[in-house]
């Protein structure tokens, strides 16, 4: 199995198929925009390398015959996402898991990350591929909004926030 076609910068490549729709950016009436800041100020951590070299089983779900994941809608995505997290958890041993469909006040993260009393910690918002999605002023207040959401609801912080395209 010639893995290194699969993967770049490690990563599992995507290929839509069925449909050519975009990701959905939410119009300035669903979300108000909100703009990314850039920072150098990071915290670095040292991994373990039991934690490093780890197996993620997301690599075993690109078929023999093809060369990427494929998808047709977020949701396919949505269960990649999912996938791959649940490895990275197991690998550092936190005691998280996933829900979807978990709305609060109107508003439904694609996933959202609980502890096992049930408290929800963060959440993780997917879109399909394309255009810069994740550099959207809406798209970037689509999470915000999430994330204040989930803060306010406990009157805790901070909230685990994640963008991503599982490409991004």
């Amino acid at each position: 199995m010639n893995i290194g076609k699969r993967i770049r910068d490690g990563i599992p490549q995507l290929q839509q198929f069925i449909t050519t729709s975009q990701g959905s950016i939410p119009s300035r009436d669903e979300y108000s925009s909100c703009c990314r800041q850039k920072t150098n100020n990071f915290y670095l951590y040292e991994v373990p390398e039991s934690v490093k070299k780890a197996p993620n089983n997301i690599w075993t779900k690109i078929r023999p015959d093809l060369s990427a994941l494929p998808y047709a809608t977020e949701s396919d995505i949505v269960r990649f996402v999912i996938d791959y997290l649940e490895d990275i958890l197991l690998a550092l041993n936190l005691n998280f898991f996933f829900s979807t469909n978990l709305g609060i006040k109107n508003i439904t993260p694609d996933i959202c990350i609980l502890t096992y009393g049930n408290r929800l910690v963060g959440v993780v918002e997917v879109k399909k591929p394309g255009r810069n999605i994740l550099l959207q002023p809406t798209v970037l207040g689509e999470l915000l909004d999430q994330l204040l959401l989930v803060e306010g609801f406990y009157c805790s912080g901070p909230v685990i926030g994640i963008l991503t395209t599982l490409k991004e």
